[in-house]
């Protein structure tokens, strides 16, 4: 899955010159919940139905999760200097 479909203010382009361990490190930082969801949805590429069936939860709170998850990356690639959001 290419990263600026879902997260469309952290371009591939934004991040291609940027430190990956820096990176890394951020989403390491992010709640288990959070770094879950980023890794169903974006690693593996699993649409929302899929990830609301994998963790008992709706279809809606899957969309709120992912975006939570979208918004606490930002912030940390922000104070981090990784990121210009």
């Amino acid at each position: 899955m290419n990263l600026s479909e879902d997260i469309p203010e952290l371009t591939d382009e934004t991040l291609c010159d940027r430190n990956y361990d820096n990176i890394v490190d951020c989403i390491k930082r992010l709640s288990y919940t959070d770094q879950e969801i980023l890794y169903l949805r974006i690693t593996l590429g699993m649409r929302y139905s899929e990830i609301s069936l994998a963790l008992h939860i709706s279809n809606a709170a899957s969309r709120q999760r992912f975006q939570h998850a979208k918004d606490s990356l930002a912030k940390l690639l922000e104070k981090e200097g990784i990121y210009n959001g």
